[in-house]
């Protein structure tokens, strides 16, 4: 019996699925966190910036097919973030997790963070999701990526779209509000999801 597979252990799962967002963006190999102020919406913006400033990037993915290492983790726009959640976003520090995949942390006007992603772009992406999906409580979300969950009323919403998984979720007042929650939460992992090839 795995942590997965034992149903006594559906609130593990949710708090280690709520924390693992967090730290994966958090947390890199090493590799030094991309912090990125706004997304530009060409290739040639992009270039433009990240021609500009080598420590600043733009929101685009820059490569989501990869398994980390130069990849931009920040599958939602702060316009996006800001517009679902109704909160302010200062930044967004893309990190990524060689040979898994990368997250990212939007945080709010005082550096803490109001939102966050994990991308599991690695062998067991698929099983990760499937024990998420089978989890106590979730409930099935239609019309985001192949198929998503929210794992609770608070979050996070995980999705798959082909063999990657996103996990995602904000912190704050919106919390409160389970209905608010969960469309803020299908409106970005619908954008996020539709973002991966």
């Amino acid at each position: 019996m795995t942590l997965f597979s034992d149903t006594r252990n559906r609130p593990i799962l949710n708090i280690v699925a709520g924390i693992g967002l967090v730290t994966l963006a958090a947390c890199s190999s090493g590799a030094p966190a991309a912090t990125a102020t706004a997304r530009t919406d060409t290739p040639a913006s992009a270039a433009a910036s990240a021609a500009a400033s080598d420590s600043a990037v733009s929101s685009e993915p820059a490569d989501n097919g990869g398994t980390g290492g130069g990849t931009d983790w920040c599958l939602n726009t702060v316009d996006e973030v800001v517009a679902a959640i109704d909160v302010e976003v200062t930044e967004a520090v893309s990190t990524d997790a060689t040979g898994i995949g990368g997250g990212c942390i939007y945080n709010g006007a005082d550096a803490t963070p109001v939102y966050a992603m994990s991308v599991v772009t690695a062998e067991g992406a698929v099983a990760t999701f499937d024990a998420a999906k089978n989890g106590e409580g979730a409930v099935t979300i239609d019309g985001v990526g192949d198929d998503a969950v929210l794992i609770s009323p608070q979050g996070p919403l995980a999705v798959l779209k082909g063999s990657t998984f996103i996990s995602l979720g904000a912190f704050g007042p919106i919390m409160e509000d389970a209905a608010a929650f969960q469309a803020a939460m299908e409106e970005l992992g619908k954008s996020a999801a539709d973002r991966l090839p």
